[in-house]
């Protein structure tokens, strides 16, 4: 629209010379008019505005979550109660970064650590599950993990799957941009 001041607060398409008048004032230089004329209709795949891939750089870490199998490995229940109390480890590369938890007998908790993480080339994310026990050590419940060409290949804001190990039977995240 160089070359022209739209007339109100929002610019007007127009399809004629007439309509650029009317809608715009027309400064220096003068504008080239230019109208486009289907010859052949396109079938296309409309853009998915609301989809954005993930690229390398920063991102808040919004939700893990995961679905825990009845029993642990052994056949036993996990607590007195039946179901664990799930805590979450994550690592970056082998590092450590972060606990969450415990979730109080749940088999589908949801943590959301509202984190701030950084995606870079050939990361992998590793998550651990454990069953938090007050009277003896620890169980592990299982492992879930993330390679970082599976990253760049998912959408935000929508769940991501995991690759899982153990007693986890599937497990996902969730990031989002940071605002």
């Amino acid at each position: 629209m160089r070359g022209l001041k739209s007339k109100s607060d929002s610019p007007s398409i127009v399809l004629d010379w007439n309509q650029v008048k009317n809608y715009f004032d027309i400064g220096e230089p003068q504008p080239i008019f230019v109208e486009y004329t289907f010859l052949k209709k396109f079938d296309t795949e409309h853009i998915k505005w609301s989809e954005q891939s993930i690229i390398p750089g920063e991102y808040r870490l919004v939700e893990v979550g995961c679905e825990i199998a009845d029993r642990k490995a052994n056949g036993r229940n996990w607590d007195f109660g039946g179901a664990p109390d799930p805590v979450l480890s994550m690592y970056v590369n082998g590092g450590f970064v972060l606990n969450d938890g415990p979730s109080k007998d749940s088999f589908e908790p949801k943590f959301r650590p509202n984190r701030v993480i950084k995606i870079i080339k050939d990361m992998i994310l590793q998550f651990d599950f454990y069953d938090n026990d007050l009277m003896s050590e620890h169980d592990q419940i299982g492992k879930a993990q993330l390679q970082y060409d599976k990253i760049v290949t998912a959408s935000l804001n929508k769940p991501i799957e995991l690759v899982v190990t153990g007693q986890v039977k599937r497990a996902w995240m969730i990031i989002a941009p940071i605002s």
